[in-house]
């Protein structure tokens, strides 16, 4: 493959003009603010402010210049930009723009990492978000994809800062409703005459007015909707969205309901009442050491340091186009974009730009219609890395940076330093939030501990309440939610570490990162070893090790609980049963002294029922003179029948179980139905016979044959079916053998 040289590549360049046709860019080029920072061999650095408008699409003086390395006269080393938004349509526009370039080679692209290469750039399956995996890297290859005789240096790192939740709720809104925004366009009606390319043209800059007319016109939300959306389906939009700590962990994962809850709003909004609730964010530094005199790094601000931004800028914005500005202004039908020169497009955007001036003033877009208000309190911005890096170029006493690669340790170490205990105010010392957190649960966990062992010594009154591990179970999962953030920051600060000693590996063999200064001086100039980057490590050493003990006590109370609701159980077990046993000796003596009373009335409920037959005066019974029976006679029949009829009872009553099993076994053997049958033939034929004028022995005489009758039938009964079971049993017996 023949490859072009940089001459014949840039006699044949590649027009890439402003977003015009995008009003949500356009307002956030507009609003947004970079920082340039020019270094010379002899006397301080100059830095200047500007709009990304004016840095990627009209800073053309400042574009020679830097091809000149000359800057107010003076000889310049290199030269820092910096960008407020981790945007890669932005770092390829600069390239463009300042390496005087039209167009960044495939080759370059690849090697500094704004590909979508899977070594470098990871796009998550379940979002249409992408991010950088945390590596330092070095290449050889220059903005035209020739070799070069240097190493360039890339850096993509995460780091700790913050965000309000009220501001993190709203960013989040914004990025869900643009992700909702619909990018197909309907369909002609059958009815409607095709469209032309310029009727196709404006109707695709219509709409996205159309529906953004609706939304609000905060400088966040434009940033959002202008470089959020993909430009095809499948792919991650230009810009990268700040993360969580729970999505940097959990990349695969809707971490919605986990955002929402992480230590640092807990504490902060249920104990520190007095401040606006805040999170933990992972923001990321994206750096390029470019040919030895450019250092590009991008870093997102918080909310709030963006509409202080815009606020201090927005009086530049008087005189821009009304349709940049304004959501739902239409714009005239325009002509298809065409490739044009870099200097053409300044050119046309300065000729636009004299010809809207004379325009009425337009009302300004405020910075905070959907966002709340930037709050005056600016404790924040000592936070803020950009603001802290150029605070210390200013400083006097501070070491002279001489090389692009001090340059890019000093970023590095700012960004290793934004929770720098020594250094930020109190209401955001986060790492002190999650040791007081973790305090609070042990304290309260002690106390379960001491108050379950006075309830053990006192006894236990209300076993449920006292049992209970409702609260136990509370703590857990708050020490638990505890100790997974802390491995989150953890990984989080050691991807850091990582890409820090990477640096300090490729800039030892340079000679960049061996600095003769006092330690003093230096100790922001090298990507060694971190202070504070370690201080933290060792703080959440000591956390995870807190949080491991606690949650140990916790389990321990809560296997204590249920080794006392075990005993408890058992105790209750074995007072049941003395319980079951005193009330079975008492039902047993019960039943004894039903027993003897049952044998009392069987005994004298004979005796009673012939006492009284005896006492009906009869004719026929044998009286004297006197009309009374005979004590010999009336013995002879009470005693002999009651005995005959108690005697069987009582046996029966004792032994009651073993009557109703053969009464049982006798019903089975269809015996008991027999009796009835027997007992009505018996009545049918005695009742005519004993009525009758018959003598008493031709009565007796039928009785006895019709009781031997009935008990032969019975017999016959019960032994035909004794024969026909044996039968029935024989042949399943057979059959089940075949």
């Amino acid at each position: 493959m023949n490859e072009q040289s940089p001459q014949d590549r840039q006699s044949s360049p590649q027009g890439f003009g402003a977003p015009e046709e995008n009003p949500d860019k356009m307002m956030a080029l507009h609003r947004f603010q970079a920082t340039v920072v020019d270094f010379f061999t002899d006397g301080k650095p100059e830095t200047k402010s500007l709009s990304l408008y004016k840095l990627l699409y009209e800073d053309q003086q400042d574009t020679e210049d830097q091809q000149k390395g000359v800057a107010d006269g003076r000889k310049r080393e290199f030269r820092w930009y910096h960008l407020p938004a981790n945007n890669v349509e932005w770092v390829e526009h600069l390239h463009n723009t300042h390496r005087n370039c039209r167009g960044l080679s495939d080759e370059f692209k690849s090697a500094a990492g704004l590909t979508g290469s899977h070594d470098r750039h990871h796009s998550t399956s379940t979002s249409p978000f992408a991010f950088m995996r945390p590596m330092s890297f070095s290449f050889d290859i220059d903005t035209w994809g020739q070799k070069t005789d240097y190493d360039q240096i890339g850096i993509f790192a995460p780091y700790l800062h913050f965000e309000t939740q009220s501001n993190f709720e709203a960013s989040s809104a914004s990025i869900n409703d643009v992700l909702r925004i619909p990018s197909t366009q309907p369909n002609p009606q059958p009815h409607e005459k095709p469209k032309t390319s310029r009727q196709e043209k404006h109707h695709s800059l219509e709409a996205p007015r159309l529906r953004i007319r609706a939304k609000s016109k905060d400088i966040h939300g434009r940033l959002i909707r202008g470089y959020l959306t993909p430009v095809s389906p499948g792919e991650a939009g230009a810009l990268q969205i700040r993360r969580t700590l729970d999505q940097y962990y959990y990349t695969h994962l809707d971490t919605s309901h986990r955002d929402k809850d992480q230590v640092v709003y807990r504490y902060s909004h249920g104990i520190l009442c007095s401040i606006k609730p805040k999170l933990f964010m992972v923001d990321q530094l994206w750096l390029w050491v470019i040919n030895k005199d450019s250092v590009i790094s991008c870093a997102p601000e918080s909310i709030d340091d963006i509409l202080m931004g815009a606020k201090s800028s927005s009086p530049s914005l008087q005189n821009e186009p009304r349709d940049l500005l304004m959501s739902g202004a239409q714009s005239p039908p325009t002509q298809p974009v065409q490739e044009i020169p870099a200097r053409s497009v300044s050119r046309r955007t300065r000729r636009l730009k004299s010809r809207t001036q004379e325009r009425a003033p337009i009302p300004q877009s405020s910075a905070s219609d959907e966002f709340p208000k930037a709050s005056p309190d600016r404790n924040h911005r000592r936070l803020d890395v950009r603001h802290n890096i150029i605070q210390y170029l200013k400083r006097t006493t501070t070491a002279q940076i001489k090389s692009p690669y001090e340059l890019a340790s000093l970023i590095m170490n700012n960004c290793a330093n934004v929770f720098d205990e020594h250094e930020i105010p109190a209401d955001y010392q986060f790492f002190d939030f999650f040791e007081r957190s973790i305090s609070k649960v042990s304290d309260s966990v002690a106390q379960l501990l001491r108050s379950f062992q006075h309830t053990v010594a006192e006894g236990f009154d209300e076993v449920e309440e006292q049992l209970s591990i409702n609260q136990e179970t509370k703590l857990l999962v708050e020490i638990e939610d505890i100790h997974d953030e802390l491995i989150i920051l953890r990984m989080v600060l050691n991807d850091q570490r990582a890409v820090a000693k990477k640096l300090s590996e490729l800039l030892d063999p340079l000679g960049y990162d061996q600095n003769k200064q006092s330690k003093a001086q230096t100790r922001l100039l090298s990507a060694k070893e971190n202070p504070v980057l370690e201080r933290h490590l060792q703080r959440i050493d000591m956390m995870e090790k807190m949080t491991e003990k606690t949650a140990k006590a916790l389990r321990s109370l809560l296997d204590f609980k249920q080794k006392q609701a075990s005993i408890s159980g058992a105790l209750s077990l074995v007072k049941y049963a003395k319980r079951n046993a005193q009330q079975t000796n008492e039902a047993a003596s019960q039943g004894r002294t039903l027993t003897l009373f049952t044998v009392v009335t069987i005994v004298f409920l004979p005796l009673s029922f012939l006492a009284a037959f005896f006492a009906i005066e009869i004719d026929i019974f044998p009286v004297d003179d006197n009309g009374k029976l005979g004590l010999d006679y009336v013995l002879k029949y009470l005693l002999g029948i009651s005995a005959g009829l108690s005697v069987p009872f009582i046996w029966v009553a004792f032994n009651l179980e073993r009557v109703v099993q053969f009464i049982h076994v006798l019903g089975r053997l269809g015996i008991i139905s027999s009796f009835p049958v027997g007992i009505l033939f018996s009545v049918t034929i005695l009742v005519p016979v004993w009525t009758s004028s018959l003598d008493s022995i031709t009565k007796s005489g039928v009785t006895i044959a019709t009781s031997l009758f009935v008990l032969l039938g019975i017999l016959s009964t019960w032994l035909y079916r004794m024969v026909f079971v044996a039968r029935e049993f024989n042949r399943s017996s057979d059959s089940g053998s075949a």
